[in-house]
């Protein structure tokens, strides 16, 4: 997974915190290869990689231990199997270890659950999520009872039904220059940044929305503006699908995303489903760049977040055209946007303000870790 997506900087997150407190083996295992770039992250501690299906069986049938899995390591030499998301567990069989901990970003009863009220949405894809809750919910909770500790990014309603449930917000590592205030551009020209993991489905339905009932207005009061889209994963229909919109730069996958948004002048995430908190907002308050998001993007930000002051928040695509040509035209509300927004992260999402702590889970009882590590732990 490239380090620039939320879904691996949490990934590298979590490795990093587990690795104060025990000895931490890598597997990777998702639907495509993986990279050498994806590995230098993990310091030499990489084991492999297993090939899994996108998605769990709709049944939710019992899966068998993964043979692939055995083959990479001695399960029985780890205290513990940090797992990053169900379809992971689930297709490697490892719910029926009793040392599981699972992390639920993208819970995917909140995904079904966000996606049949999402009115964007055409009747079958509600009617499908609808369906899908409803005849699968019992099982996917039953299953994740079976985990010896559940993590969730943010509360969650579904987190309040298992008492094996942990809290553990997303952090980023400050930027180099994040110290430095986004200075406003005074250019005629305004960069207007998405940034995203561009094959996963909120995503792409966003973009789609945002080229089909926003921007248009959007370009036509302000033809000075650009929307560049920024992200890796992209198929080559959707790419020429965006790249035909007027004033639209698609430019896919980039190594520095730093360099991005220091080129960037105004940040979005109109993004309307989904079951995880998108890290891409606070990524954008560490530049130091102003953004506006779409109400429903909020989750896991509704105590930082203050509309007009460090961000901001559109209710609905009336909103978010307005506010949006409010940004590109007026450099004064871009600046307090952006210095309040980096004021926030500095307070709330910085790894600077307090790491990860996860002794609550890994020991029985809360404790420090001892300096000297005469008998450590093993975590995979």
């Amino acid at each position: 997974m490239e380090y620039g997506s939320g879904h691996a900087m949490r990934s590298y997150q979590l490795y990093t915190a587990l690795t104060h407190y025990a000895d931490v083996d890598v597997v990777s295992a998702r639907n495509w290869d993986v990279s050498s770039d994806d590995l230098k992250h993990f310091d030499g501690n990489f084991v492999g990689h297993i090939k899994i299906r996108a998605r769990p069986s709709v049944i939710f049938a019992e899966q068998p231990l993964s043979k692939k899995l055995q083959q990479l390591v001695n399960l029985p030499d780890y205290d513990y199997v940090f797992v990053r998301y169900y379809n992971q567990a689930y297709w490697l069989g490892l719910f029926s270890l009793g040392n599981l901990i699972l992390d639920c970003d993208d819970c995917m009863l909140e995904v079904w659950d966000n996606e049949k009220h999402d009115t964007r949405s055409n009747f079958l894809k509600r009617f499908k999520s609808h369906t899908m809750h409803r005849l699968l919910h019992k099982g996917y909770l039953e299953s994740l009872t079976r985990a010896n500790a559940l993590v969730y990014s943010r509360h969650s309603k579904y987190s309040k039904l298992l008492p094996n449930a942990y809290e553990i917000p997303n952090k980023l590592k400050p930027a180099e220059t994040e110290n430095r205030i986004a200075t406003p551009n005074d250019s005629e020209k305004i960069t207007v940044l998405f940034v995203g993991v561009l094959n996963y489905r909120p995503n792409i339905d966003g973009i789609d929305h945002f080229l089909a009932e926003i921007w248009p207005h959007v370009a036509k009061e302000c033809p000075q503006a650009e929307f560049t889209i920024v992200g890796a994963h992209v198929k080559k229909r959707n790419s020429y699908r965006w790249s035909t919109n007027k004033n639209v730069n698609m430019v896919g996958f980039v190594r520095d995303i730093e360099e991005a948004y220091n080129e960037s002048d105004v940040c979005i995430v109109p993004v309307y489903r989904g079951g995880g908190v998108h890290i891409k907002i606070m990524e954008t308050m560490k530049y130091g760049k102003p953004v506006l998001i779409s109400s429903e993007s909020t989750r896991g930000y509704n105590n930082t977040l203050i509309d007009g002051q460090n961000a901001m928040i559109a209710e609905s695509d009336g909103e978010f055209i307005s506010k949006l040509i409010n940004l590109i035209k007026n450099k004064e509300i871009r600046q307090q946007i952006s210095v309040n927004g980096q004021k926030t992260f500095r307070e709330h999402y910085s790894t600077e303000t307090k790491e990860p702590r996860l002794e609550g889970i890994l020991y029985p009882e809360p404790r420090v870790p001892p300096i000297q590590n005469t008998s450590h732990q093993q975590s995979m």
